[in-house]
C-alpha cells in the first residue's frame, strides 16, 4: 500500500503533466488562431473589420510570446500540442467563408461570429488555467495567463460591439434588398 506522501509525489506530478498539456495544448490554439485572423482579415469586407482581425493577429502574436516566457519561467520545453477544437474551429472558418457571398456584410456577420466562438474557447481555457495555477501557487504564471485571459474579454467585447453597431443590421438589410431586388 502507498504512503501518502507517495501518492502526493504522483498526484503532483499528474497534475503538472496535465496543467503542462493545456499549456502546450493553448500555445498551438494561438498559434493556429494567428493563422485564422490573418485569413479572417483577407475574407472581411469592411474596412473596419480588417484592422480587427489585423489587431487581434497582433495580440495573438503577443500571447505566442508570453506562453513562451511561460515555458521559460516552468522550465518547460516550449512546444505545442494539438488542439482539435481550434482544428474544428479553422475548418468551420473555411466552410463559412465558402458558404457566404465575397464582398458581403453577411460574411463578415459570420466572421465575426467564427472569431467569438474562438476567443470564447480560448477565454475559458485561460480562465481554467488561471485558477489552476493559483492553486498550484503559480502565481508569475497566473499573472500572464490572467493578462491573456483579460485580453480575450476586451476582444469579445469589440467584436460584439462591431456586430451590434453595424455588421448584423447592414446584414439584414443587404438580404432584405437581395430578397426584394429577386422578387422584382
Amino acid at each position: 500500500m502507498e504512503n501518502t506522501a507517495t501518492k502526493q509525489k504522483m498526484s503532483s506530478k499528474s497534475f503538472q503533466e496535465f496543467f503542462f498539456f493545456e499549456i502546450r495544448n493553448i500555445y498551438y490554439t494561438e498559434q493556429k488562431s494567428l493563422n485564422i485572423y490573418f485569413m479572417m482579415e483577407a475574407a472581411a469586407t469592411s474596412e473596419e473589420l480588417k484592422d480587427i482581425f489585423r489587431n487581434n493577429a497582433f495580440k495573438t502574436e503577443e500571447h505566442i510570446i508570453l506562453l513562451g516566457r511561460l515555458f521559460d519561467i516552468a522550465h518547460q520545453e516550449q512546444r505545442a500540442e494539438k488542439c482539435g477544437a481550434i482544428v474544428g474551429m479553422a475548418n468551420d472558418l473555411a466552410l463559412t467563408i465558402k458558404n457566404t457571398t465575397k464582398g458581403s456584410l453577411t460574411r463578415d456577420a459570420s466572421l465575426i461570429m467564427e472569431a467569438q466562438k474562438i476567443e470564447h474557447y480560448k477565454m475559458s481555457t485561460y480562465k481554467s488555467l488561471v485558477e489552476l495555477a493559483i492553486a498550484a501557487g503559480m502565481i508569475d504564471i497566473s499573472n500572464l495567463l490572467s493578462k491573456m485571459l483579460l485580453e480575450d474579454a476586451a476582444t469579445i467585447e469589440l467584436f460584439t460591439d462591431m456586430a451590434k453597431l453595424f455588421v448584423n443590421m447592414e446584414a439584414v438589410e443587404e438580404n432584405e434588398n437581395n430578397h426584394d431586388a429577386r422578387a422584382d
